[in-house]
């Protein structure tokens, strides 16, 4: 978790599209894993399982910065 938040923090402050694309993906595919599994899981509190549609927000975001990036937005 601590090198996801890294990695989409560094996403955040980078201008380079040769950092923020491959950076973006792999935050989005984490993001996107986690929401996932935490929606699928039985262990998982309801509670829980409602905070995690957050993780789907941020997955915009890191599609925003990558259309920021390319000028896009």
């Amino acid at each position: 978790m601590l090198a996801g938040f890294a990695a989409y923090m560094i996403m955040l402050w980078s201008h380079s599209p040769w950092i923020v694309v491959p950076l973006a993906v792999g935050v989005s595919a984490l993001l996107i894993w986690l929401f996932l599994f935490m929606q699928r899981s039985p262990n998982v509190l309801s509670r829980n399982k409602k905070i995690s549609w957050f993780y789907l927000f941020l997955a915009l975001l890191c599609l925003a910065r990558i259309l920021q990036v390319f000028g896009k937005l």
